[in-house]
């Protein structure tokens, strides 16, 4: 998952972060409102985290954004929790909270705006397992690298829907990096498939969508007759 973190605090951005660097996912920061704001425009953004420090609402440059991901509002403190709320916010958080509670409120707002009601994602033959960062096909483990894993994730993430090489980039790298070149997306794409294909006896499961991008059907065809 990518998450856009905007804090006017550097110690906060730095820290939670961090956090999300740990958890395996990567994190878009910044302390500017407008550049919170473009982030948001990023379709492969998961959740953004937005601190509103001392304030009691939502900043309006956030909440009047639509359509956006789901906000995850973070409050100096438990009286903060309604207005953040009311003003936009989709949940909210209140200081002092712990690492793990941040990550799984982050993974259920997810899920939500996702229409998953399941903490595994399934899609035919293969499944993925977004607090584990673990994917299978027909129940075996794929060994994959950070990028097949960020690659599958955002396709499990959107099974179904095609997604194209411009956001499985989006979703692999952050904006404040230099991206790689388009074809790399193919290349890594073939990489995964041969190893799907190894697990389930020739079915590479994922769909070339030409000039748009890939897909993973929700189910495959054996299980569709």
């Amino acid at each position: 998952m990518k998450i856009l973190l905007y804090s006017p605090s550097m110690d906060m951005r730095r820290r939670l972060g961090m956090d999300i660097i740990t958890a395996g996912h990567r994190v878009e920061p910044t302390g500017l409102l407008d550049d919170a704001a473009y982030f948001l425009a990023d379709d492969m953004v998961s959740v953004a985290v937005i601190d509103c420090g001392e304030g009691r609402r939502l900043p309006g440059e956030i909440g009047r954004i639509d359509p956006r991901p789901p906000v995850l509002a973070l409050c100096a403190s438990r009286n903060q929790i309604a207005s953040c709320l009311d003003s936009g916010a989709d949940d909210a958080l209140a200081s002092p909270f712990d690492k793990s509670e941040l990550m799984a409120r982050i993974r259920s707002l997810t899920r939500r705006s996702l229409g998953i009601t399941e903490p595994v994602i399934k899609a035919g033959r293969l499944s993925y397992d977004p607090v584990e960062r673990t994917a299978t096909a027909d129940g075996k483990e794929l060994k994959l690298t950070r990028m097949e894993l960020a690659f599958i994730e955002a396709m499990m993430m959107k099974a179904g829907r095609t997604v194209s090489r411009e956001a499985l980039l989006s979703a692999a790298y952050n904006h404040s990096i230099d991206e790689p070149d388009a074809p790399v997306v193919n290349v890594i794409v073939c990489r995964l498939r041969r190893k799907i294909e190894e697990a389930t006896g020739g079915d590479g499961i994922i769909r070339t969508i030409w000039g748009t991008g890939y897909r993973i059907d929700k189910a495959t065809a054996r299980e569709a007759a």
